[in-house]
C-alpha cells in the first residue's frame, strides 16, 4: 500500500509547477494584450478569459496524451500563477511607465 502522504506531496508539488509555469505566461500576456487595449478594466478582464481558455486548452489536449490526466484544478492552479504574472507585469509597467515619464 502507498503512502497517502506521497500522494498528497506529488499533487502539491504537481499544483505548484502549473502555477510557476503560468506565472511568466501572464506576465508575457499582460504585455502583449495591453500592446493592443489600454482601458484598464477590459485589459484585465482579457486578459483573465485569455488565461482560462489557455489553461482550459492545454488541459482537454491533455487528456489525449497517454497516461497522462486532466484537471479543473489544474486549470485553477494556471489561472492562479496567470493572474500572479499578470499583476507582476502590471507593476512593472506601471514602475516603467513611471520613471520614463521623468526622462
Amino acid at each position: 500500500m502507498s503512502n497517502p502522504a506521497n500522494f498528497v506531496n506529488i499533487k502539491i508539488w504537481d499544483k505548484l509547477a502549473h502555477f510557476l509555469e503560468y506565472t511568466p505566461i501572464g506576465f508575457l500576456l499582460f504585455g502583449f494584450i495591453n500592446s493592443f487595449i489600454k482601458q484598464k478594466r477590459f485589459l484585465f478582464v482579457s486578459v483573465f478569459i485569455s488565461l482560462i481558455l489557455l489553461g482550459l486548452f492545454d488541459e482537454f489536449h491533455q487528456s489525449f496524451i497517454p497516461r497522462r490526466d486532466s484537471s479543473l484544478w489544474d486549470v485553477m492552479a494556471d489561472t492562479l500563477g496567470g493572474l500572479t504574472g499578470m499583476i507582476a507585469g502590471y507593476l512593472f509597467k506601471k514602475k516603467t511607465s513611471r520613471t520614463d515619464s521623468t526622462l
